[in-house]
């Protein structure tokens, strides 16, 4: 019986990753539509409690040490977007992308900022968090910036993988 939920849970978050993807826009900005190497990252997402949307889909490779959570991961190209929501705020990814990551928490994260009053400031952590409110949880995803702040978000705001703005719009942009 363990060997069965344990199959159906994953057949299941794996639909979820397909149709998630099948929903892309599948401009040169989204990267390659369906790639294998942006499936796995995202599934890693999604079993450690993680919407897909956090990540951009231009993935070239990536590394996941098991033992400790230590990533690596390597965009096609830096990536600049805003995060959705009543409180919009521009963000870019680097090129490359590391850190440590668990159930509900990455930590030790570089090569993703924030604009946030006139400045970029580094996203040291994100952690996924049940809420309760009027009686029933929702999952809410928390930024901790340079290590001081925190912002919290709707995770359904990361439903969908992000597309890459032109890099027109993004000239003065600073990823620490």
């Amino acid at each position: 019986p363990c060997s069965f939920l344990s199959l159906f849970f994953l057949l299941i978050l794996q639909w979820r990753c397909y149709v998630c993807l099948a929903n892309r826009n599948t401009n040169d900005d989204d990267g390659v539509p369906g790639s294998n190497i942006s499936i796995a990252v995202q599934e890693e997402l999604l079993q450690r409690g993680f919407p897909v949307g956090l990540i951009p889909g231009i993935i070239l490779s990536y590394t996941l040490q098991e033992t400790d959570g230590h990533f690596q991961v390597t965009l096609q190209k830096p990536c600049h977007f805003t995060i959705p929501g009543d409180r919009p705020y521009p963000v870019s990814y680097a090129s490359s992308i590391s850190g440590t990551i668990s159930q509900d928490y990455i930590s030790d994260l570089r090569g993703v900022s924030v604009k946030a009053v006139y400045k970029w400031w580094p996203i040291t952590a994100i952690r996924a968090l049940e809420q309760e409110g009027w009686g029933k949880a929702k999952k809410q995803i928390s930024f901790e910036i340079d290590g001081a702040l925190s912002v919290n978000y709707p995770a359904s705001n990361f439903d969908d993988i992000p597309k890459c703005e032109s890099s027109s719009s993004s000239s003065s942009r600073q990823i620490l």
